[in-house]
């Protein structure tokens, strides 16, 4: 089978859902076992995953085989510091131009293959953009 035949395969095999979709997944991650060496990561599905993800700390997701419609694996994204952090900040679109600025900056900043003149330019980029940040300027 070839790369190409394999991702067709598990696209229409596979599907992406949300830990809380429904309450039966409650009942189904008790089911879920995974191998041997992995016992503590199935154990996190099965003991603080719902409650991790309840709380917004975490966002948990199931994959599931459509087929059988049973759970192979899970992943979680942890991002509750970026949140918790931040509760209570509201910024209006202005406030918020230079970070998103900086964003692009940085993004620009690590991508591979740059030549040594544009690595130089993404370098600047995010020296200015933390000046705006910091100093208030804008950037033009």
């Amino acid at each position: 089978m070839t790369i190409d035949e394999q991702k067709r395969y598990l696209f229409n095999r596979l599907e992406l859902e949300s830990l809380r979709f429904s309450e039966h997944n409650k009942e189904e991650i008790l089911a879920f076992e995974q191998a041997t060496s992995g016992s503590n990561i199935s154990n996190y599905l099965k003991n603080e995953a719902w409650r991790d993800d309840e709380a917004g700390d975490t966002k948990v997701y199931l994959v599931r085989d459509k087929v059988e419609n049973v759970i192979v694996s899970f992943f979680a994204l942890n991002c509750g510091i970026l949140y918790s952090d931040l509760e209570g900040v509201s910024l209006n679109e202005e406030e918020k131009e230079p970070f998103e600025r900086l964003v692009k900056a940085y993004q620009m900043n690590y991508r591979r293959n740059l030549s040594d003149i544009q690595q130089e330019q993404a370098d600047k980029r995010v020296r200015r953009c933390l000046e705006c940040i910091i100093y208030g300027n804008r950037i033009t």
